[in-house]
This record gives structure tokens, sequence and C-alpha cells, in this order.
């Protein structure tokens, strides 16, 4: 059984650039579009606004 993580990171000095909305479009474009073959997927926020929780 193999296994493979994939990370993505958006990453920028500066605010409102839309790290946010890319974050979760992509996520949810990877699981319409049945990209990710496994229902798992992790989205994670460190951007001390919390704008994605």
């Amino acid at each position: 059984m193999s296994s493979s993580a994939k990370t993505v990171s958006f990453i920028s000095a500066s605010g409102g650039v839309g790290k946010t909305t890319l974050s979760a479009y992509l996520a949810m474009w990877l699981l319409e579009s049945k990209q990710v073959t496994s229902p798992r997927l992790l989205l994670v926020d460190l951007d001390p606004t919390a704008g994605l929780s």
C-alpha cells in the first residue's frame, strides 16, 4: 500500500492578496474534479486572522 502526501502553500507578506480564497477554492476544485483519489484533504490556516476557519 503506497501513499504520498502533497503539500501546497500560498505565502505573501502582505494581506488581502487572496491566499485564503485561493486555498479554499483549490480544495473545492480538487475534491469536485476527482483530482484527489482519497476523500481526505486537510486545510490548515496559519494566518493569525484565521480567515479560513
